[in-house]
């Protein structure tokens, strides 16, 4: 079995240019937690996840690279949150992709389960020719897959 056995072939995706709060609508809708990204050719660039839209919510001061590492003293509402996520929406999801490991269509699905087990929730499927998109890996398409096999 191969990683394109259990892939989903039409994922959400985003481009470079559209918004974080383009991005969190998705996210919310569709009930992701890490939607690709691609550009205008639909060469996979990063991954813009829920966790940008939570590092986004927060006081700088929290998410800096030497930052706080117990934050339980900073009393804020979801009020504030909101409105600090509401005034990063109009920026590009460019600027909060991670790079996630990828996996081609041909590649072991035991190479793509064991990316999940690693800690990645989704794995992008990406053409080796030429670094297109063609799908998108989750916990859930494996889970689902095992389950209904032979069913």
């Amino acid at each position: 079995m191969t990683a394109q056995n259990l892939m989903n072939p039409n994922p959400v995706t985003l481009r470079l240019t559209d918004t974080v709060a383009a991005a969190g609508e998705h996210i919310i809708k569709e009930h992701l937690r890490h939607i690709p990204v691609v550009d205008d050719q639909g060469r996979y660039v990063g991954t813009f996840s829920i966790y940008s839209l939570l590092q986004l919510a927060l006081p700088k001061a929290v998410t800096m690279k030497e930052g706080l590492s117990n934050a339980g003293f900073v009393n804020e509402q979801n009020a504030e949150l909101a409105q600090r996520l509401r005034e990063r929406g109009n920026e590009p999801v460019s600027q909060w992709l991670s790079k996630d490991p990828v996996i081609h269509p041909n590649s072991s699905a035991m190479d793509a389960v064991l990316l999940l087990l690693k800690g990645h929730v989704s794995v992008p499927v990406v053409d080796k020719a030429n670094q297109r998109l063609v799908g998108m890996i989750s916990s859930w398409n494996v889970i689902e897959k095992l389950i209904t096999e032979n069913n």
